[in-house]
């Protein structure tokens, strides 16, 4: 992209891309401008070789004839001059064209907001512009622009679709671990619990157990005291 057309789009917002727009229209009608200028020149040129090789010279006038093969020569170096400069001219103009649609369209796919108000933007001067301000190959190189950065819009909507449904469902899958983490964590607190409890269970049962055979002995030992006391008296 040559300097005509460079801009850093990172920078540019929603309010720049009329006034961006309209650069790069007056800059194609001026390259536009001074190629039909180079194309009139070359026929004005065209036109004099021919009247020189029309021109009827007298066999006996030597001095005209001299002066028309001159003139001729002349015209002809003209003529290849102003031609080579209308082809650089056209090659000028269709490079800049080139490079302007380029520039519009990189600008459009850096910003959907962007996107949309330059394809509204060449739409309306499309639609209004007349052959001379706008020629074939130009409206066709715009409308491809805005036909492209359309089509950009719409894979972009898809894919920032594609990225929202693709968050709600990453949100809901870390709700769901969230819920599972949490229903974990309860889990090991009712397990611990029990255990807890099982624990506290069985050492209460152990010294039931412990009361229950003491109770058990001291029972015995006092029928075996009744029964010792009873025969020693």
């Amino acid at each position: 992209m040559n300097d005509d057309v460079k801009e850093n789009v990172d920078n540019i917002s929603v309010a720049d891309v009329p006034k961006l727009i309209e650069d790069q229209f007056e800059l194609m009608t001026s390259l536009k401008e001074n190629l039909n200028l180079a194309k009139s020149h070359a026929k004005d040129a065209d036109l004099k070789v021919r009247e020189a090789k029309e021109k009827r010279i007298g066999l006996f006038n030597k001095k005209d004839a001299m002066e028309a093969m001159q003139n001729s020569q002349m015209s002809l170096s003209e003529a290849t001059l102003k031609n080579t400069e209308a082809l650089e001219k056209t090659f000028e103009y269709q490079q800049a064209l080139t490079n302007i649609t380029k520039f519009l369209f990189g600008l459009g796919v850096s910003n959907i907001a962007v996107n949309r108000t330059i394809v509204r933007e060449l739409e309306l001067r499309l639609e209004h512009a007349s052959e001379e301000e706008i020629d074939d190959m130009a409206r066709q190189e715009l409308l491809n622009v805005v036909h492209d950065l359309k089509a950009q819009e719409d894979i972009t909507k898809k894919q920032t679709d594609f990225s929202l449904r693709l968050k709600n469902v990453n949100d809901e899958l870390d709700g769901i671990d969230s819920d599972l983490q949490g229903l974990k964590q309860h889990y090991n607190k009712t397990i611990k619990a029990l255990n807890n409890k099982i624990t506290e269970l069985e050492h209460k049962t152990k010294v039931l157990q412990i009361i229950l055979i003491l109770t058990f002995l001291c029972a015995i030992a006092g029928i075996v005291l009744a029964i010792l006391l009873k025969y020693l008296l």
